[in-house]
């Protein structure tokens, strides 16, 4: 497996056809979300390509805070209104190996701190890994029409 970044390479129409192929992508992995945290927040998007013998087995989106000397990953952040990212891999492919190709990443990158959010990802597998994992819950809501419905309760 080979993670290297791509974002110089890809336009907004190729990344959301790209994305678009796999079962796990939200809304928050889309460009124009991503683009979004970059003018909110004042960052810049990274994006990692994922393949195996050269072929493409996913994406990871994200974004780095730096804090003084220290480098920080996130896909995504606490307080960015974005639940879910992190990365979207084929189903085939085996999640020891990615957690595993991810902290060769992160060294390689001189990473201090990285922070996923992900619904597909293998909480097992990260244990192995010895990433800490902290469970919680997000609020899923149907979208109302109007505010009114938004805000009634039944």
């Amino acid at each position: 497996m080979n993670i290297k970044r791509v974002e110089q390479r890809i336009s907004k129409e190729d990344w959301n056809n790209k994305i678009s192929k796999f079962k796990n992508k939200t809304i928050y992995h889309t460009y124009e979300w991503l683009e979004f945290i970059e003018e909110s927040q004042g960052l810049e998007k990274i994006l990692y390509e994922i393949t195996i013998n050269e072929k493409v087995e996913g994406y990871l989106p994200g974004f780095i805070i730096k804090k003084g000397p220290i480098k920080i990953f996130g896909s995504p952040f606490p307080g960015w209104t974005t639940p879910y990212m992190g990365p979207l891999i084929n189903e085939n492919i085996s999640q020891e190996l990615l957690f595993s190709e991810i902290k060769k990443l992160m060294n390689k990158e001189d990473y201090h701190y990285a922070e996923f959010c992900n619904r597909s990802l293998d909480i097992g597998e990260a244990k192995k890994q010895k990433f800490i994992i902290e469970k919680g819950t997000t609020y899923i809501s149907e979208v109302k029409s109007t505010p009114e419905e938004i805000l009634f309760r039944s």
